[in-house]
């Protein structure tokens, strides 16, 4: 288990030092703030936007630095009637910035220790990965997926800032594995364990509701029942308790609160999403907590509006097919391209078909990214962060291959990943803005893509330090971020 552990090590000590060393991104205040709010009111209408498990994580070392409210501020009053067109509420936005540099903490102190929770989950979701592509392609398979999560850039970038990208897709990997665990070998209890964290990923992120109709949907497909009926019987048997458990985690999640209650959104939210008398009646009457549904409508209103975002050259406001391939692929390290390859000639050019655990991955990950190529919302790879976890476990096949151990094959596995290493430590500790040789590194990825590819607010500390060194001269600032 040493290597497992250094490899773990390798992708927590760069992802520390990042957290260490980037100002705050555009989104953290606005996290940082709602965690906070939540742990001292218990209340979710600052921000429906975002489910409560992994901002009542970030609450927790904000809790023993004790930052109070800002003084001559107080606490912000909860927004009442705020539309989906204006959530999250315009108070949050407002009341962040005043938190984290108003308040008596330290704002890198508070920082730091909450992106140490995403460090700690990233940590998790690594001892998944491993655990995953083991059970998969043996160990040696599971080994070389690790390696390639510890040396993922972006994975490391956002595995070390108060959002709740990193977190979702730990939880979502969690939840494939577990379930792939049932698919082998079905049970009560491995139904209930599958529901349990896939309640945790639905409170981490909106955008992991798919993978509740999606393992409904896979299960017949690989149960072991003889015959039809004795299939739909397994099937509806473990459907039940996977879809039981899942939604009592969820409802804990909301304190059981507003679960039966009739759901009421204002009438120009309904306008907004353009909903008819069915979907306002299956809202109405559907037993989740209002605020988890709210937060679903928010995501509908968000992605049906739009989002304004940069694209090779163009500005748009409703999305591209084309743009979350090209991230994926710009933002991926070399060898990890040139992996994949491999990975696909093997499959075209052996007898070897794919196992119900490589298929629930593929599917997944595949899933994800046609909806997200479907978005009206393009402003980061970090919306398709999942695909990299699962193709890191899909991946460790080729290390279970027989020619793998050969010292050609060895030799060829180990450069590649010497490149890759190279390559994700040639921004250090500039991940966020990785791109690939092939892109042009950050300098031609500027030309591709914006937002939290490349420039998310995170890069102030290291302006001023150049500032310094250059003898503080005049300059023109324009900057996207919160920080100051």
């Amino acid at each position: 288990m040493l290597l497992p552990a250094a490899l773990l090590a390798v992708f927590a000590a760069q992802a520390l030092w990042h957290a260490r060393n980037a100002s705050p991104t555009y989104d953290e205040p606005g996290h940082l703030a709602a965690s906070y709010l939540l742990a001292e009111t218990d209340h979710q209408d600052y921000d429906v936007g975002h489910p409560p498990f992994l901002r009542t994580l970030f609450s927790v070392p904000l809790r023993f630095l004790d930052p109070g409210f800002p003084a001559g501020r107080g606490r912000p009053e909860v927004p009442k009637s705020v539309p989906l067109a204006l959530r999250p509420s315009p108070t949050l936005y407002t009341y962040a910035a005043e938190f984290l540099y108003a308040s008596s903490a330290a704002p890198d102190r508070m920082i730091f220790l909450a992106r140490c929770v995403t460090v700690c989950l990233g940590v998790l979701l690594g001892i998944w990965v491993y655990l995953w592509s083991s059970d998969m392609h043996g160990r040696a398979g599971g080994v070389f997926s690790l390696a390639l999560f510890a040396l993922c850039p972006n994975l490391i970038a956002h595995g070390s800032l108060v959002t709740t990208d990193l977190g979702g897709v730990a939880f979502a990997v969690g939840f494939l594995y577990y379930f792939t665990l049932l698919l082998k070998k079905p049970g009560a209890w491995r139904a209930a364990a599958a529901g349990a964290v896939l309640g945790l990923a639905l409170l981490c992120k909106h955008t992991n509701l798919y993978l509740a109709p999606f393992a409904v949907a896979v299960l017949p497909f690989f149960g072991t029942g003889a015959g039809f009926k004795a299939r739909v019987k397994e099937w509806a048997r473990l459907s039940a308790v996977l879809a039981f458990t899942s939604w009592m985690v969820v409802c804990a999640g909301y304190g059981f609160r507003e679960v039966f209650t009739p759901h009421v959104l204002q009438e120009e939210d309904w306008s907004d999403l353009g909903a008819g008398p069915a979907i306002r009646a299956v809202y109405s009457r559907t037993p989740l907590p209002d605020s988890f549904l709210r937060g679903v409508a928010f995501g509908v209103h968000h992605n049906g509006r739009g989002h304004g975002a940069f694209f090779m050259g163009r500005y748009g406001g409703t999305g591209w097919p084309a743009y979350f391939p090209v991230a994926f692929l710009a933002k991926s390290p070399l060898a990890v391209l040139i992996f994949s390859a491999v990975w696909v000639w093997v499959l075209l050019r052996t007898k070897n078909r794919l196992s119900p655990s490589e298929i629930v991955a593929a599917l997944a990950g595949l899933l994800l990214m046609a909806n997200a190529m479907n978005a009206k919302i393009n402003i980061g790879v970090r919306h398709v962060l999942l695909c990299y976890p699962l193709l890191y476990v899909l991946l460790g096949r080729l290390a279970a291959l027989p020619w793998a151990g050969s010292r050609g094959g060895r030799a060829a596995g180990a450069a590649l990943l010497c490149a890759m290493a190279y390559e994700t430590f040639s921004v250090a500790p500039h991940y966020l803005a990785f791109f690939n040789r092939a892109a042009g590194g950050p300098a031609g990825g500027a030309r591709l893509l914006s937002d939290s590819n490349i420039d998310w607010g995170q890069d102030l500390k290291h302006l001023a330090r150049f500032m310094e060194k250059e003898g503080n001269p005049e300059l023109l600032l324009s900057y996207f971020g919160t920080a100051v």
